[in-house]
């Protein structure tokens, strides 16, 4: 779509990994990716792109046309993140703004922070 001249591409799934040694590269993955698809097409390739369902922030550093993000998750881990064995991963919990006017975009990024570590277990005696 189009928000005040800014074209946006706005889905949920998006592939990247799930291993720490080769994860932070999806969202620079889908923005090469994209820009290829539209040279191919010959068409203006999106501003901004936003993906969502991994709940780990990443985006593609403005190296490529199209600024793409991953949003991180909106809550902490729940049974799910347990059934696909992540129930040791750090979800990044938080929310973004678009600031869209006359074809320029600004970026707002908000991350929560926990004020303490997560206690996975404890022992009284």
């Amino acid at each position: 779509g189009v928000c005040e001249g800014v074209k946006l591409d706005l889905c949920h799934h998006a592939s990247k990994s799930l291993n720490p040694f080769t994860s932070g590269y999806g969202a620079i993955r889908v923005a090469a990716r994209m820009q290829r698809y539209y040279q191919k097409l010959k068409a203006t390739p999106p501003d901004v792109a936003m993906r969502s369902h991994n709940h780990t922030y990443e985006d593609s550093g403005g190296n490529y046309e199209t600024f793409v993000f991953f949003t991180q998750a909106w809550t902490t881990a729940n049974e799910f993140s347990y059934r696909i064995g992540q129930e040791n991963g750090l979800a990044d919990i938080g929310g973004h703004v678009l600031f869209c006017e006359n074809g320029k975009f600004q970026h707002k990024r908000y991350q929560f922070e926990p004020k303490e570590a997560r206690q996975v277990w404890k022992l009284t005696l």
